[in-house]
Formats: C-alpha cells, structure tokens, sequence
C-alpha cells in the first residue's frame, strides 16, 4: 500500500510488515519491519518543532548523543560500554541553584546557589568556602561553633584512630556510658618510648611517658 500526497509516494507498507515514511526526500527518514524493530536509516531522531534537538546513534558505532540547542551541544552521550556522560552539571528538576557539577578534574556539589562541597584532582575534601584550595586531605571551613560531631546510637565509643598503613600507633575516644575522653598512645603496646605530650608555643612543655611518669 502506498499513500501520496501532492501527486508523491509519503508513506508505504508491504505484506512483511515494513512501512516507510518520508519517500522522495534526501533519504527516507523511518523504516519500521516486524512488529518490534525500527530503524533510523540516517541514523538521527529529530526532535523538530525548532530543527534544534535531536538523538544520534554516532555513524553506527553502538554509541548515543542527544544533541540540544542551536549548536547542536551534546546534553547526555551513552557510549557503547554503558558510559554515562554530561557536559558539566547534574542538576535537580525545577531547582536550578541545587546542582553537581563536574571542572577540570573536580566535583563540586551547590545547594541554594552556593557551594557546598568539592573533591579536588588531587583528592581533598573540601566542606565550605575553600573550594578549590584545601590545606588538609579534609578540610572544614564553615561559619558556626560545631564544626564536627561523632554521633552513635548503642555503640559504646566514639573513636579517633591515628594510623599508618592500617596500624594504629594512637586514640582518642569518648565512652557513652561514663561520658569519659581517653587519650591512649600506642594501645598495641607495641613501642618503647610512647608519651602523651602537651605543647605550647611551639614547644613541650608537658609529657605522659609509658610508666604513667610526668616530665
């Protein structure tokens, strides 16, 4: 069956179940066979109430683009191992100063037009208003008095462990039920010269040795 429109072939189906549309233009623009497969036979989905938006399948090569805007920007790519990527932000429908955002090998996550929170390429954290120059691995800069909480509900302890390569040489640590703060070093009594030190300007000017001594 064919359909004609001004005196040219627009729409046509066979016994097979194929059908076409858009005959006699520059390339036929949808090829349906069977009851479940289509095929975008210039592999480009149009979106054209502006001309401006559309989904390309990137010549054959099993990998999506939706393309928006006048430019033809790339909003969303799906790569043909299942990679998911955006230009720059992921942001909250209807909410538009609440958003995460990718720069130059940095995450960055804004609430109420301001940001909030950043991993920097060399993987610091930032929470506040330091962003792009932390000066720790976790570095804290918020306007309050509570800058950090330790927070359980049944857990006896809330713990500060000191370690390196996973051995912990010392420990600070609250007990819920005595409302007690310990400072323990070396808890694997596994060093000799251990102290708990107190220093002021710059230098000790009090010191706990392993036999409960005070120098």
């Amino acid at each position: 069956v064919v359909l004609f429109y001004d005196n040219n072939a627009k729409f046509q189906t066979t016994n097979t179940g194929t059908f076409t549309t858009g005959i006699g233009t520059f390339t036929d623009k949808v090829s349906v066979t069977g009851s479940y497969n289509s095929m975008l036979t210039n592999n480009q989905l149009i979106f054209d109430r502006a001309g401006t938006s559309y989904i390309d399948n990137t010549n054959d090569s099993g990998k999506l683009s939706f393309r928006i805007g006048s430019s033809y920007t790339v909003g969303l790519f799906i790569d043909s191992d299942g990679t998911v990527s955006i230009p720059s932000k992921l942001m909250h429908l209807g909410d538009t100063n609440t958003f995460m955002e990718f720069g130059a090998d940095t995450i960055s996550f804004d609430t109420a037009g301001s940001e909030r929170f950043r991993i920097t390429s060399d993987g610091k954290f930032s929470l506040g208003s330091i962003h792009a120059t932390p000066s720790a691995a976790v570095h804290i800069d918020y306007d309050t008095n509570n800058m950090l909480m330790l927070d359980n509900s049944t857990a006896s302890t809330q713990k500060i462990f000191f370690a390196q390569n996973g051995g912990t040489h010392a420990q600070i640590y609250a007990t819920s039920t005595q409302g007690s703060l310990i400072f323990e070093s070396d808890p694997g009594n596994s060093k000799s010269t251990s102290v708990i030190g107190f220093n002021i300007d710059g230098g000790a000017k009090l010191q706990i040795g392993s036999s409960g001594n005070f120098t």
